[in-house]
């Protein structure tokens, strides 16, 4: 009984890890893409925010990084930053604003809250790292 409960609650939490990690990717209509890697993580973890684009190069254009309302990082080309994930209960807003070479000028934000933090928490309690559903949420697998 102890593990049929235990297989189900691992069915449905991989379930909404999936719905988590998809939920997290934002459409541009701008053509500039903003992203976290890893997309669920622990709090205290490293994480990777970048931006991304086929419509201008990003390499040359003016990029500031602006971190819960503080200017954060600048620079030509700067395309990712390393922010800490927040606690539990916390969140980060960042926003990336761009001055591409043809002169347009391009806002895009991402939030990163406690339901990635904490999924992250989750994930490394319960699942092991050779175990298929770890193998899955790296490959962006639909399942199996």
């Amino acid at each position: 009984m102890k593990s049929l409960l235990k297989i189900t609650s691992i069915a449905i939490l991989s379930l909404f890890l999936f719905s988590i990690a998809y939920a997290q990717t934002p459409t541009s209509i701008d053509g500039v893409e903003i992203s976290a890697n890893p997309e669920i993580a622990s709090p205290g973890q490293n994480i990777t925010v970048s931006v991304e684009s086929y419509i201008t190069d990003l390499n040359a254009a003016s990029i500031v990084w602006v971190v819960d309302g503080k200017n954060y990082a600048q620079g030509t080309g700067l395309k990712f930053i390393n922010i800490t994930a927040p606690a539990i209960g916390k969140s980060v807003n960042i926003l990336a604003a761009i001055m591409t070479v043809e002169n347009r000028e391009i806002k895009i934000a991402q939030i990163l809250n406690e339901v990635r933090t904490e999924m992250g928490k989750v994930v490394q309690e319960n699942f092991p790292v050779d175990a298929n559903v770890s193998k899955m949420i790296n490959a962006k697998a639909a399942g199996s």
